[in-house]
Order: C-alpha cells, then structure tokens, then sequence
C-alpha cells in the first residue's frame, strides 16, 4: 500500500538550524517504522530532505508532492495544532482524488470545521492519539479497516 504521509507541525524545527528537534524526529521516526512493519510503501516530505525543511522553490516542492499524493493509495495527515494552509491543501486535493483519507490529531484537540464536514461525509477517517504508540496502533487499523 502506498501510503502519502504529511504533517502540520511547523513549531517543531530548530530555527536557526532548520532541522528537525530530535523529539519530533524520534516520534515520526517511529510512526514510519510502524507503517512500513504493516508492508507500507511512505513517503514523507520531511524524511526525503533529510529531516530538515526544504529549501526548493514553492512549486517545485508543490508539484513533487502533488506527484506523490497521485501515486499513492492513503493519505496520512498528522495535524498537531491548527492545520497548516499546506496540509488544508493536500487534504482537500486528496478529498477531489477521492483517496482515502486519514486525520490524526491529538485527544482534545479540536477538529476544524471544514474537516468535520468531511468526517461526517465518511471521505476521512479520524483517529485520536495520546503517544506514537497509540498513534501507531490507531494509525494500523485503520489502514486495514475493509472499504465501505
């Protein structure tokens, strides 16, 4: 399965270095290792520029993963916080690909408004999460959950 993973968690690099703080890395290194441990092919922007954020011209960055999102089967969106202008995007270009879709946020957090709207018309899945465990865990059964 491929599988397009993106994140909105922009507070979680190092500003005068533009890498990624070691706790973030650690915990999206252990999310990919559980996606591909279930026979997950991942792409992840963050990981293919070696952990620190990239320095390409705005189209450019945005035509590769609009190319990588056509390619894959899921999208995995892990939005901490508000959800940036770049994920709100891929979400929505991935609603108009009519690839499945899955949102994790952290328990307690607020859903916005427009993605609620997509929960609720069964084009997105949300799962909720307390750890990367639990993220993991959520993130497997869902991916495996049959089509309706």
């Amino acid at each position: 399965m491929k599988i397009f993973l993106i994140t909105s968690a922009a507070a979680t690099f190092d500003p005068t270095t533009e890498d990624a703080v070691p706790q973030y890395r650690t915990f999206m290194e252990h999310i990919l290792a559980a996606l591909r441990e279930n026979d997950g092919d991942v792409y992840y922007e963050l990981e293919q520029n070696d952990w620190q954020l990239s320095d390409q011209p705005a189209e450019l960055a945005l035509r590769r993963n609009l190319d990588g999102l056509n390619e894959t089967d899921v999208v995995v969106a892990i939005v901490v916080g508000p959800p940036t202008a770049e994920v709100e995007f891929m979400l929505g270009y991935a609603v108009a690909k009519e690839k499945k879709i899955i949102l994790a946020k952290r328990v307690g957090e607020e859903v916005q408004a427009i993605n609620s709207g997509v929960i609720g018309n069964g084009q997105m899945i949300l799962v909720q999460f307390d750890s990367a465990e639990t993220l993991a865990s959520q993130l497997i059964i869902s991916l495996n959950a049959p089509e309706d």
